[in-house]
């Protein structure tokens, strides 16, 4: 039981650091299309911007390798969970 519970929450955890992989990918991908149009105009060019376009990515990847961490570990997890109990003639119970 604990195993099982242990699994969900590892899966609800991968799930929100996808979701927030998506989120940085999109303000990513946001910035770089305002910053190639040049709809951003130059008062608005800060020093924010710029860390934005550097820690914005790796964000992104960061919670993006956090969640697929987190499905495999729940994966492995689960598989361990289903192995089968001896129950033949000549098991131990």
């Amino acid at each position: 039981m604990k195993t099982k519970i242990t699994a969900a929450l590892v899966l609800c955890g991968g799930a929100l650091s996808a979701c927030a992989s998506l989120l940085f990918c999109y303000y990513t991908l946001r910035l770089a299309y305002l910053g190639a149009t040049g709809t951003i105009d130059a008062a608005h060019r800060t020093v924010g911007l710029h860390i934005g376009a550097a820690v914005f990515p790796v964000a992104s990847c960061t919670f993006g390798s956090l969640s697929l961490a987190c499905f495999k570990f729940a994966s492995t997890t689960a598989a361990r969970t289903r192995t089968a109990t001896p129950s033949g003639w000549d098991s131990d119970r």
